[in-house]
């Protein structure tokens, strides 16, 4: 480069005397851009080559080795690299031992590619070893670490082993612990000393007893995840609504309360007031079964519509049994209903012969013998009509209980 200056300037001065310094010194310094730009391109190329090169032979792998298809392995290699497949291998080799399929490995190396990058002595292993020592069985291990291969990365003695201690001074058992953790995966995410510990104790400041803690804990753990501030405001509105901290109920209102904003409490309002709920009937409804407030607007309409407009039930039948809320409409309420109507019309029972509310919240197996099994012999088409209203067909007739 710089003898191509040298001659151009050499060049230059023995062609003319027209030529001034300042023209000479303007065109080297754009030939030495030039110059400059082209060794700048061709460092560029070969980077750009290596890194191509680089990134076939990840996707190769990925495709080969973990089972991911082109386009899945193609959208991993835009996040890592694999300079050497010595370490990806151990990786990989550690999740068979651990009872990872060829399918599971594909899935969790989709969900933290990296993965592949780390140390599985030192980063992986001893995760393992520590679900292990709660009593974690092959598939338990196994669904945690699919749901969350976050908390593989977590660090062991600041944060897992505190959160699984913390756990178990709550929960009592390593099987409680256990189930939580497959139940809600991504607890491991978090430091809970720090996060679900002052949730605890704003249960404990309104009431509940650390038996009830325990089994709020264990049905409901990610509404442990809410910000402090949040889970007190809640706890304390339940404890003014009138909720008995000693009852279930208490704390799966206050589930519901973290599950919906005020918008859409109000427009479940709405719905149950267009139905001809009072308010009053609403808050009864809601102490009662509070997880009414969870449905969907179009099964609440839909199961309204039918106790109402079908079977002609008042609608504070509903208001006074939440719990038929809860029932399947096309599954549970009116198979059953329709098998109830046939029952009345055929004069097999009247009205006074069984309790309307607890025929939709019975057991399968304790409605199936109390109104099908026990009449099979005088109306052996029970079971077939059942069975073809729980696949669809609706009936085209009413009769009022």
């Amino acid at each position: 480069m710089l003898g191509l200056i040298w001659r151009n300037l050499l060049l230059s001065s023995t062609a003319t005397t027209l030529i001034s310094p300042r023209t000479i010194i303007l065109r080297n310094r754009r030939l030495l851009a030039t110059a400059t730009s082209r060794v700048a391109k061709q460092r560029d190329d070969g980077s750009n080559s290596t890194d191509r090169v680089l990134v076939a032979s990840t996707i190769s792998y990925l495709v080969d080795s973990c089972g991911l298809n082109l386009d899945a392995a193609k959208r991993a290699a835009k996040f890592f690299r694999l300079h050497s497949t010595g370490s990806a291998d151990e990786v990989v080799a550690l999740l068979r031992d651990y009872g990872f399929s060829d399918a599971h490995i594909s899935t969790i190396v989709q969900k933290r590619p990296s993965l592949l990058l780390a140390d599985p002595d030192k980063t992986l292993r001893p995760k393992f070893e520590c679900l292990a020592s709660i009593g974690g069985s092959h598939d338990v291990i196994l669904k945690v670490v699919l749901r969350c291969p976050e908390m593989l990365f977590r660090n062991l003695d600041r944060d897992l082993v505190p959160s699984l201690e913390f756990l178990k001074s709550i929960l009592h058992t390593d099987e409680n612990v256990l189930m939580v953790i497959a139940r809600c995966h991504w607890l491991l995410r978090f430091n809970l000393p720090a996060i679900v510990g002052p949730n605890v104790e704003s249960l404990r400041n309104v009431g509940l007893s650390d038996k009830m803690i325990m089994m709020f804990l264990k049905s409901r753990p990610t509404a442990f995840l809410s910000s402090t501030a949040r889970f007190r405001e809640v706890a304390i509105k339940v404890k003014e609504m009138g909720f008995d901290p000693d009852k279930y109920n208490f704390h799966e209102a206050i589930n519901v309360f973290l599950s919906v904003n005020e918008k859409t409490w109000d427009r479940k309002v709405e719905i149950f007031n267009k139905w001809g709920w009072t308010d009053a009937e609403v808050l009864s409804a809601f102490k009662k079964q509070p997880r009414c407030m969870l449905q969907s607007d179009n099964k609440v309409e839909g199961i309204m519509d039918y106790l109402v407009n079908n079977m002609e039930l008042r609608p504070s039948f509903a208001a006074q049994n939440p719990n038929v809320l809860m029932c399947s409409l096309k599954q549970r309420i009116i198979p059953r209903c329709s098998i109830i109507r046939h029952l009345l019309l055929k004069g097999v029972m009247t009205g006074k012969d069984f309790k309307f509310s607890s025929v939709l919240i019975v057991s399968e197996p304790y409605f199936l013998s109390t109104y099908l099994t026990k009449h099979k012999e005088r109306h052996p088409e029970l079971l077939d009509l059942y069975n073809k209203y729980k696949e669809g067909m609706e009936s085209c007739f009413t009769h009022p209980i």
